[in-house]
């Protein structure tokens, strides 16, 4: 069986989102999309798509081969994609200039995809691997996951010390910030008191140089030096990041 093929202008003067049907869920590779590059775009460029995933993840695809007798350029729809209800897709141009640096070349075309849901593929994808699609997507949406037909697994959707659990990603990114947020306070503060530190010492032990006299005293004593490195000691941040993460914990 051919694939359906999606024709997509790229001009410029297109303008508007593209809003298709792309076939039914889960048969990838079966519809290719097909951009129809005008003059203007060829060229020394690179194209590419993004989407983002059912995850939520955005992905960019490989640079795209450009068909340069009849300025096309072909791209079979993935699985990531078709297991989607409905894709948000752009189309990039880019060029590369002298100094390595990323330019965009035109402003990204937007094309919408949509697929229809087929009982048939559910319930082979169901005998298959324990699972229907409807409880694939709703475990995802609820951060759980329960097959049909095997155990289920449990996704966290905060972190904790005593659980043995999946985490989910953003979770595990936010709480890192969250970290290196709260230690970047930490550190400035302690910077901060030690550079106040310096400058009261350095004001209350200045002596003014007198006309016929040299400096003939030290008067940094090791009290003095030991008020000075306790200002931003080690153990004091180290207590403070111990703090966090017994709260975070």
């Amino acid at each position: 069986m051919e694939n359906k093929i999606i024709s997509i202008d790229i001009t410029p003067d297109s303008q508007g989102e593209i809003n298709e049907n792309a076939g039914v869920m889960w048969e990838h590779n079966a519809t290719t999309l097909k951009f129809n590059i005008a003059p203007d775009y060829i060229g020394d460029y690179r194209y590419y798509i993004e989407y983002r995933s059912l995850m939520g993840t955005k992905v960019r695809t490989q640079y795209l081969a450009l068909d340069t007798e009849a300025n096309t350029i072909t791209y079979n729809i993935p699985m990531t994609m078709t297991c989607l209800k409905g894709v948000e897709c752009y189309f990039n141009i880019i060029s590369i200039d002298e100094d390595g640096n990323t330019v965009q070349v035109v402003k990204p075309r937007k094309f919408c995809l949509s697929f229809d849901y087929s009982p048939d593929t559910d319930n082979s994808i169901a005998r298959e691997n324990d699972f229907s699609i409807n409880a694939l997507l709703e475990a995802i949406r609820l951060g759980t996951f329960k097959g049909e037909k095997g155990d289920s697994i449990t996704i966290d959707t905060k972190m904790s010390k005593y659980s043995e659990n999946a985490v989910q990603n953003k979770v595990i990114v936010e709480y890192i910030q969250k970290i290196a947020d709260e230690v970047q306070v930490i550190m400035d503060d302690a910077f901060k008191n030690f550079e106040q530190s310096v400058v009261s010492y350095i004001t209350r032990n200045t002596v003014q140089k007198e006309d016929g006299k040299g400096l003939s005293t030290n008067d940094f004593t090791d009290e003095d030096k030991t008020k000075l490195e306790n200002s931003v000691s080690k153990e004091y941040v180290d207590a403070e990041i111990a703090k966090i993460l017994a709260r975070l914990g």
